[in-house]
């Protein structure tokens, strides 16, 4: 779906926690999070976390170093 968004000019970034899916469904762009299903931006009223990853992906949108089906690892602030 990503891909056929960007078909009509909107970025999209997709955020995943496999690595094989990631470059199986070769998104447009990948930040991949080291996070369980159903909980990819992070727990339950963590919203400074929340924040942080979701900015994070968002700042790959505006990285015009961000080359195409190009997979990123999330690396919250505090962890090496």
């Amino acid at each position: 779906m990503a891909r056929e968004i960007e078909r009509h000019g909107i970025s999209t970034i997709c955020v995943l926690n496999l690595q094989k899916v990631a470059d199986r469904i070769l998104p447009p762009r990948t930040l991949l999070v080291n996070r369980p299903m159903g909980a990819l931006l992070g727990d339950p009223n963590d919203s400074i976390g929340q924040r942080a990853l979701v900015q994070s992906a968002l700042s790959m949108l505006g990285d015009a170093t961000v080359l195409p089906g190009e997979i990123r690892i999330y690396q919250p602030s505090g962890n090496p």
